[in-house]
């Protein structure tokens, strides 16, 4: 562990330590205790303390004190939870659960799905909003057996609020703030109003919000927008209806409107490296290379190509993306819920739901970070500025697409009465997935046959699972349960002889079927009202794969460098857990400690790479999934609570998880040879994912003191804590640790409550990851006269900067 890591680990107990049993004096049974969290991470309503899983639970005001706003702010007051978007919120690139990394940044793949109130929502969810929620739960481990499909890693349900049959509630919030070298202010405003429309038997909500992460620069070009503005509209309503006394019934609808302009990011390359002096070596291919931490990126002037240039080359989107360059997404999502329990203590359920997705896109592949002349790559490629002319950078490659996610689910289940000796469990399970991919140019005749300019087959899962639950108490001490899900899962893709893209043109349909079961058995000894120890073996499934790019070099090895088979269907990816945890509440209920420590197995883990096939006798580089043999990681997770004094509230959490590939595998990254060789040899074994830190930590105190009334005025403190991780799968460069400190201090009022905050107080700049695929192709010119030459062997690195300290004021009306 680095010194910055192990100063990061001792503030982290700092809190924890707080956390441990100890004499609390000058208490009575008048004094105040944490709040008692209720969970449903085992679809029924439990203490948290006495539910046998590792959960991290943020109530409403846990959310708000914090500040919140997105899953991206969860993941980092989560211990083993860590997010990293490569190009903006509109690609989930990074998502991984106590080491386990996706390895790819396609959203249905993830290691862990999102849930609102158990529901499953799909598509990329970076920019949900978590303000009109109850609580949100994030739970580590294997929940296959409870959540169902692609919950192999964890699960993140958001439990949403269910308007009152008979009282009016609502809230008005507004936030303003500012980047201190951004070009565009942040603004949030959202309101929520919910009540009775029918007194004890019919109610309502409405939910509206509308966001603007500013820009940090104005790229060149009089059609380019703010380079890492994000612009959301999201709208949500509830009807909850009491159908008798046992019976309700609870349907949302959600829609949501996202438009972004291209990401912030920074493709160095080895002059910028030198520049900032980062240790660089020569690969026997001659190219340069980062051995140790790579250099901070540039976030003043960072920016995509003006991609109103891309007319030059007569190429436009058709699709619904923004012309000057980025993203547009709409989301339909429709749940509805009915609940009835029997006499007899039986309940009954069924959640289902129907979701759609349109994403569209025109960005460039190949950004830049200069909004002058590159210092290596050079100006733009312009019609009078070829790319033939040795100062021009690589061609600009704006890419118009589209593509379509549409789903349903449904689920029945039946619950035996709680408390009982035994209790049980059983249910059904459906889910149907179709996603479809355009590449939509308006100055293209669509191919024949392929009117919707169709880039490649559609693409669907179908899954159908049963599922069930045990549990029996020998005595209060001891309980042993048992749950399982066996399901069957088709995934389809299509061919597509006349697509839009060159590499998955071929015909027939390719369908596998996979079919699995996945238990867990979980042992519980609780050694006093207080104390919970358990012990628990549980097993998940990541769907298999088809390659989409599935072209006629990969029918027969005779013109590709590998097998056929190994890029056709990367078969199913298994993980066996095995933890041990404990659950505490002590000094009368002012502190609460909580630890799970995992080793879990990782069979046949997938893996994304661009890899290089002959096609008719030339040179192809597609993305594909293959297998990269086992892997393993183990680690644990720490969180408290300790309410010190009556005002004073310390927070702690710890996460290491350790993943390591275990087989000795080629990794066929034919560009990156020469890096794997200076790392010691061309094989994965021994090494980890990228954007994968081990250490993840928090330290927090909130001190609250109460004036007259009900008014009271409080400060917050956060220390945020992520280690460093590696930027390509060679395991050489390295993003370093970090740091983030945030504040936060206001007044409750009332109905009224004013805040001011300040994020980032010391204005890191640390990279956040540096990109799925961790480095990218590019052209480095540069010979005697000063001008750039071509060395086809060198790579760049593709970081996102921090936003950096953010300024802002928050202003909330409940009534």
């Amino acid at each position: 562990m680095s010194d910055r890591a192990l100063i990061a680990a001792t503030s982290a107990f700092v809190a924890l330590a707080c956390a441990i049993p100890q004499p609390v004096f000058g208490q009575s049974d008048a004094n105040p205790r944490l709040e008692e969290i209720v969970v449903t991470a085992k679809q029924r309503e439990e203490n948290l303390q006495d539910v046998p899983l590792s959960i991290t639970v943020f109530t409403a005001a846990a959310l708000e004190n914090r500040g919140i706003g997105d899953v991206r702010d969860l993941a980092q007051f989560t211990p083993n939870f860590n997010i990293y978007s490569g190009d903006g919120r509109q690609n989930a690139s990074g998502t991984n659960v106590r080491g386990l990394a996706p390895n790819t940044s396609d959203e249905r793949y993830q290691p862990v799905s999102y849930f609102i109130d158990g529901v499953a929502v799909g598509g990329i969810t970076t920019g949900l909003s978590v303000i009109d929620v109850e609580r949100t739960e994030i739970i580590k481990g294997p929940q296959s057996a409870t959540f169902g499909r692609a919950t192999y890693a964890g699960a993140i349900d958001f439990v949403t609020t269910t308007p009152s049959l008979t009282e009016f509630s609502g809230r008005v919030r507004a936030q303003f703030s500012e980047h201190g070298d951004a070009e565009g202010a942040n603004h949030d405003v959202s309101g929520y109003i919910g009540g009775p429309i029918v007194q004890d038997v019919l109610s309502g909500s409405l939910f509206l919000q509308q966001k603007t992460r500013g820009g940090f620069a104005q790229a060149p070009g009089a059609q380019f927008s703010e380079v890492g503005e994000e612009e959301t509209f999201a709208g949500s309503a509830v009807l909850f209806a009491a159908l008798g006394d046992s019976t309700t019934l609870k349907t949302r609808i959600i829609y949501t409107e996202e438009e972004d302009q291209e990401a912030m990011y920074h493709t160095t390359q080895p002059l910028y490296w030198q520049q900032e002096g980062a240790n660089i070596v020569t690969l026997s291919n001659g190219a340069l290379w980062v051995d140790g931490d790579v250099p901070d990126p540039i976030r003043r002037g960072v920016r995509g190509v003006d991609l109103s240039q891309a007319s030059i080359d007569g190429q436009s989107s058709a699709t619904d993306a923004p012309l000057d360059g980025g993203y547009a997404r709409e989301r339909l999502f429709f749940s509805a819920i009915l609940e009835h329990d029997f006499d007899n203590g039986l309940s009954l359920s069924y959640r289902g739901s129907y979701g759609k997705n349109e994403y569209d896109g025109f960005v460039d592949f190949r950004g830049r970070s200069f909004a002058g002349t590159d210092p290596v790559f050079g100006t733009a490629v312009t019609a009078a500025n070829p790319p033939s002319q040795p100062q021009a950078d690589s061609l600009i490659f704006p890419f118009p697409f589209q593509e379509e996610f549409e789903e349903t689910s449904h689920q029945l289940r039946l619950l035996s009465p709680q408390g009982n000796t035994l209790t049980w469990g059983v249910g059904l399970y459906y889910y149907d997935l179709t996603d479809d991919n355009f590449q939509r140019r308006d100055d293209v005749t669509p191919p024949d046959g392929n009117p919707a300019q169709q880039s490649r087959g559609t693409e669907s899962i179908e899954n159908i699972a049963v599922f069930g639950s045990i549990a029996y108490r020998f005595s209060d001490k001891f309980q042993i349960s048992a749950e399982g899900r066996f399901q069957s899962e088709d995934v389809s893709f299509e061919g597509l002889e006349n697509a839009t893209s060159s590499i998955a043109r071929f015909r027939g349909t390719n369908k596998r079927t996979d079919e699995n079961f996945d238990p867990r058995i979980t042992l519980e000894y609780n050694y006093s009202d207080n104390q919970l120890f358990y012990g628990l073996y549980a097993i998940g499934h990541k769907s298999g794969r088809w390659n989409i790019s599935r072209a006629a070099g990969f029918s027969t090895d005779a013109e590709g460098l590998y097998p056929a088979e190994a890029f056709i269907y990367a078969p199913e990816e298994k993980l066996t857990n095995y933890e041990v945890g404990s659950k505490t509440t002590f000094a009368d209920g002012r502190g609460i400690f909580n630890f799970a420590a995992f080793y879990q197995d990782i069979e046949d883990q997938q893996l994304r790479q661009n890899v290089e096939v002959v096609i008719n006798g030339v040179s192809q580089f597609p993305n594909v999934i293959f297998t990269a043999g086992d892997s393993r990681t183990f680690g644990f997770e720490a969180e408290g609570s300790f309410l010190v004094t009556d005002n004073l509230t310390l927070q702690g959490s710890l996460g290491f998880a350790d993943h390591e590939f275990t087989d000795d595998i080629d990794p066929f990254i034919a560009a990156d040879a020469a890096i794997f060789e200076y790392a010691g040899g061309n094989t994965l074994k021994g090494k980890t994912s990228v954007n994968v830190p081990k250490w993840t930590g928090a330290a927090s105190a909130d001190y609250r003191v109460p004036m007259s009334g009900d008014r009271e005025w409080w400060v917050r403190g956060d220390l945020l804590y992520t280690g460093s991780k590696y930027v390509t799968l060679a395991n050489v460069a390295e993003i370093p640790d970090y740091y983030v400190v945030n504040l936060r201090a206001g007044v409750e009022l009332g109905d009224w409550s004013i805040s001011a905050f300040a994020n980032n107080l010391f204005d890191d700049e640390t990279a956040l990851g540096s990109g799925l695929t961790s480095s990218s192709v590019c052209e480095y010119r540069r010979n005697g006269a000063g001008l750039p030459d071509y060395v086809p062997a060198q790579r760049c690195i593709y970081l996102q900067p921090q936003r950096g300290r953010e300024l802002g004021l928050v202003a909330t009306l409940r009534f």
